[in-house]
């Protein structure tokens, strides 16, 4: 797989039935982010918008292509603690779509951590886009006299 035919990174969470992180990044500069992927999180506002910083590019560098072959969904045994499920797509401009589907428990095995790690980059890349979409979106605040 070359990395260089990937247009959109998208990635969704859901933590006992409720959306707790999505995260997209494409090609154009294009930015969806809801939530922070924690099993308490209120965030239920998705924030869309654009960025010039080469989020995409920073994020496409972390994709590994060895994950390529291991698509498909994984439903882990044993599952212990709030059920969770993480979808990760990789969009290619051709429009082939690499897909990866993995439901577990919070208290048990999960994902493999490459792919752990490439969320966790995904949510830290975007935060303080998301962070300032947050602010714009709450409007200016005023001082208490």
């Amino acid at each position: 797989m070359a990395m260089e035919s990937l247009s959109v990174i998208w990635m969704d969470l859901l933590v006992d039935g409720q959306q707790s992180l999505i995260v997209l990044l494409a090609e154009d500069g294009t930015v969806n982010r809801l939530g922070n992927g924690t099993a308490n999180d209120t965030e239920r506002t998705l924030f869309i918008g654009t960025t010039n910083e080469a989020l995409f590019a920073q994020l496409r560098d972390k994709v590994k292509p060895e994950w390529i072959p291991h698509q498909g969904a994984y439903d882990m045994p044993e599952k212990k603690g709030t059920i969770c499920t993480l979808t990760l797509i990789l969009g290619h401009a051709d429009g082939h779509e690499d897909r990866f589907g993995f439901r577990y428990g919070s208290e048990s095995q999960g994902p493999p951590l490459d792919i752990c790690k490439f969320v966790e980059a995904a949510v830290r890349l975007t935060d303080p886009w998301y962070e300032q979409q947050k602010l714009i979106a709450n409007g200016p605040t005023r001082a208490s006299p």
